[in-house]
């Protein structure tokens, strides 16, 4: 073998140059003398050597003779060794003070990590394709499926609802209203309305049975106004001006039921919250279920959105008589399957459980046996959302189309089955509602239009759930009404900040409302200590303190009118059973 022909040419050189080896340990004689030998072995045994060590599993001669200087390196390495310690020599092997075998090392590993790095490039551009690429066809794939656009529209209207109602209702076991506007105008019947800040404040917290109600004048941040409250069974006015709280004494009626009604509204509006939430979004599991079973056909189409054409795709759910029956029975067994679904339905139909269960019979019982309906959704770009329309028995009586801003919609609540069967029908049994859009520069232009007639054009420049603004026109036979509309709602505090623009020939109204649901300060709020009873002196001295308050920053008689003007409408509005007539100032 090569390599103990390596071995004894070598230790026989050692032997014979001993004492030059020693001195030459720190520099590269050494191996060049190791490299001069093993040349003159590779010369003479070339041929025998390439017979004995070819590696049938390498794929060139390259790689061998690589693999086979590599093996004549590490052999030479270990007889130095040997050697070495032979001659009881302790000091570094000399390989380590050379850049031979180190060199050798660093080409190898690099050549081993550009494999690697190969590999994973190879990986990532895969990895990159499927994730990025792939992945998204499919989904585009799967979410453009008739089934998948059905279910997704479902989804949209569900959700959207749900967010309509967790923003609008407020949770809460007390009753909070502060309303506050301010009115200018040049209509002669609301001068004394004009260029103040009027408001009242209604607090009811029907646990502890307290009532707390103000009617003001803001000026400056402060509110003006008397305060009337019922607390412990008696009944308390406070002047804004005065520390001093009036107690008038014993309520007479027994309010008992009316907090009783408070109560069961206020737990009503909360349960009920909650309940038609659970409604909307069983009811949504439910349809989708139904959905499943039902087949769903996918034509191309062209649809026209306000005299533009675009070419959708449409996806169409056909209902004869046998699927509506089969889907009214289905639907029934679902809805009896869930009791509380059962009594939410009912309730919501205002219906007993029973009263519910035969109105789902009637729903399978009068079914029409010549039934055809259709619902379509039309999409582009597989599966963006453009429209939908209802179908019954030839008749649309729904539609929703919208494109980059540019909309239409429809809506026929006619009830005349002439009318609805696309026949001669009067005119006045119409109720047809319709919406146009169309995209402008800065807002979108819709014209509103009702039993064929427009009747007034909106220029919508904002439409969110946190910011309504939009200018409008209604048009009349012989004049026109301008305004304005801008509404703020935050729905964390629950309130509403609304400017309001009226203007008709040379009337004008203009109006910012503030509206506050969900009050956080406590209701009926009496420091003790300034409790003192009712008496007639008493009253006229508060009263008249009030009312010189008043004289001095300016607001004695817009607050009168505002007092007057609001018992009336309270008065107007039944919003109290009682007649009764609590002591105010007369001023």
């Amino acid at each position: 073998m090569r390599e103990q022909k390596y071995a004894d040419v070598l230790k026989k050189y050692e032997e014979e140059h001993s004492d030059e080896l020693k001195e030459e340990k720190l520099s590269m004689t050494r191996e060049i003398k190791f490299s001069e030998l093993q040349k003159k072995i590779d010369d003479e045994d070339i041929e025998e050597e390439i017979d004995n060590n070819i590696d049938d599993d390498l794929e060139d001669e390259e790689v061998t003779e690589e693999f086979d200087i590599e093996e004549k390196v590490e052999e030479k390495e270990d007889l130095v060794n040997t050697q070495e310690k032979k001659d009881n020599d302790k000091e570094e092997d000399i390989y380590l003070t050379t850049s031979f075998k180190p060199f050798k090392k660093r080409f190898r590993i690099s050549k081993v990590f550009k494999i690697i790095i190969i590999i994973l490039l190879v990986s990532a551009i895969l990895f990159s394709l499927g994730f990025f690429v792939i992945k998204p066809l499919y989904n585009k794939y799967l979410q453009s499926k008739p089934h998948a656009i059905f279910n997704k529209t479902i989804d949209v209207v569900s959700s959207s609802l749900v967010s309509f109602i967790n923003d609008v209702v407020v949770e809460d076991d007390k009753y909070y209203l502060d309303l506050n506007y301010k009115l200018n105008s040049n209509i002669e019947d609301l001068y004394y309305l004009t260029d103040f800040n009027y408001g009242f404040r209604i607090g009811i917290d029907p646990s502890k049975k307290v009532y707390d109600e103000l009617i003001y004048i803001r000026d400056n941040d402060f509110d003006y106004g008397l305060n009337y409250i019922e607390k412990d069974d008696n009944i308390y006015v406070k002047y804004s001006t005065s520390d001093r709280i009036l107690n008038l004494g014993k309520i007479e009626e027994d309010n008992n039921e009316y907090y009783n009604e408070i109560a069961s509204l206020l737990d009503e509006s909360v349960v009920g919250k909650k309940n038609l939430i659970y409604y909307i979004e069983e009811n949504t599991k439910i349809f989708k279920e139904l959905l499943d079973v039902t087949d769903i056909v996918r034509e191309n189409d062209e649809l026209s959105i306000n005299s533009k054409n675009i070419k959708v795709v449409r996806n169409t759910l056909n209902i004869d008589f046998t699927l509506a029956l089969d889907l009214a029975k289905r639907y029934k067994e679902l809805v009896l399957e869930d009791d509380k679904l059962l009594d939410i339905s009912a309730s919501f139909n205002d219906m007993t459980i029973q009263e519910y269960k035969d109105y789902l019979d009637s729903l399978v019982e009068e079914i029409d046996k010549d039934y055809q309906g259709s619902i379509n959704i039309y999409t582009i770009n597989g599966n963006e959302f453009v429209g939908i329309d209802i179908e019954e028995n030839g008749f649309r009586n729904f539609y929703y189309y919208n494109y980059l801003d540019n909309f239409e919609f429809y809506f026929n609540a006619t009830e005349d089955e002439d009318c609805l069967n696309g026949g001669d029908c009067v005119i006045d049994n119409q109720n047809i509602l319709s919406l146009v859009g169309e995209k402008k520069d800065n807002y979108i232009n819709v014209d509103v239009i009702y039993n064929n007639e427009k009747i007034a054009v909106l220029e919508v420049k904002d439409f969110s759930k946190e910011k309504i603004d939009f200018a409008y026109e209604i048009i009349e036979e012989d004049s026109k009404i301008n305004g304005n509309v801008l509404i703020y709602y935050d729905s964390e505090d629950k309130t509403y900040n609304i400017d309001f623009g009226y203007k008709k020939d040379n009337s004008y109204i203009n109006m910012n409302l503030y509206i506050n649901l969900f009050g956080e300060e406590p209701i009926g709020v009496l420091n003790n200590d300034n409790i003192v009873l009712y008496t007639e002196s008493v009253y006229k001295e508060e009263n008249n303190a009030f009312g010189k308050k008043l004289d001095e920053v300016g607001l004695r008689e817009p607050y009168i009118v505002w007092n007057e003007f609001f018992g009336i409408l309270v008065s107007e509005l039944n919003m109290y059973d009682t007649e009764e007539e609590v002591p105010i100032q007369s001023a």
